[in-house]
C-alpha cells in the first residue's frame, strides 16, 4: 500500500481516503499482509489504520504488518498505530539499495541522506527486507504528471514495481470501478475471493 501524501491533504479526497481504507480493511479481513512506509499521510497512514483496526476487531493479525522505515527516528516520530512493528532498512545491503534507488529516480544528486534513505526503504515495500521477495501487487493512491508518470515519493516504488512487472491498481482515477474490479480479478486469479 503505497501513495501520495496529497491524498489527505486536499479535502476535496474525502471520498478517496474512505474508499482506501474499506480496500484496506477488507484486504486485513482476506489475511492478505501489506509493505508500506510508516508515512503519516497518505495511503501507508491509511493501511496502518485499517490494518490495525481489523487487528483490534479480530479480523487479521499482526504477522500481516510488513513495515519499512529509513532509521529509528521515523518509528519514534511516528504516531501510527502498531508502529514498534517496522523494520528499519537493511544495513548490510547499503550498495544494493543505493544502486537500485538511484536507478529510479531521475534526479538521484539533488537527493540528501534523508531523502535517499525513504528512497531505498521504498525499495524494501516492493522487494521484501533482502530484496528478493517482491510483492505480488500494489494498490496505490498516486499522481500522474501530464504525462501519465508517477509524481511524488512513490514514484521510485512505482518505477521499481513496474520494472519487476508487479500490477499496480491505482485508485487516483475518475473510474475506481474499473480499478476495484481490476483488483477483484486480480484477487479470484489468486485464488483469494471466489
Amino acid at each position: 500500500m503505497i501513495g501520495s501524501r496529497t491524498l489527505h491533504k486536499n479535502p476535496e479526497n474525502h471520498k478517496d481516503v474512505a474508499l482506501c481504507y474499506k480496500v484496506c480493511y477488507r484486504f486485513a479481513e482476506l489475511g492478505i499482509s501489506f509493505t508500506s512506509g510508516l508515512c503519516g499521510l497518505g495511503m501507508d497512514a491509511i493501511a496502518q489504520r485499517a490494518y490495525s483496526q481489523a487487528v483490534n476487531d479480530g479480523k487479521a493479525f499482526l504477522s500481516q504488518f510488513e513495515v519499512y522505515v529509513s532509521r529509528k527516528d521515523d518509528i519514534d516520530k511516528s504516531r501510527l498505530p502498531n508502529r514498534h512493528l517496522a523494520i528499519i532498512k537493511n544495513p548490510s545491503l547499503k550498495k544494493e539499495l543505493e544502486d537500485l534507488a538511484s536507478s529510479l529516480h531521475g534526479n538521484w544528486s539533488n537527493c540528501d541522506s534523508y531523502a535517499r534513505g525513504m528512497h531505498h526503504r521504498n525499495c524494501h515495500e516492493i522487494l521484501g527486507y533482502h530484496l528478493n521477495n517482491p510483492v505480488k501487487a500494489v494498490i496505490t493512491w498516486c499522481e500522474l504528471d501530464n504525462f501519465g508518470d508517477y509524481v511524488g515519493g512513490s514514484r521510485t516504488a512505482l518505477k521499481l514495481a513496474e520494472r519487476y512487472r508487479i500490477p499496480i491498481f491505482n485508485l487516483n482515477t475518475p473510474d475506481k470501478k474499473k480499478v476495484l474490479a481490476e483488483i477483484h480479478d486480480f484477487l479470484r486469479w489468486h485464488e483469494i475471493v471466489g
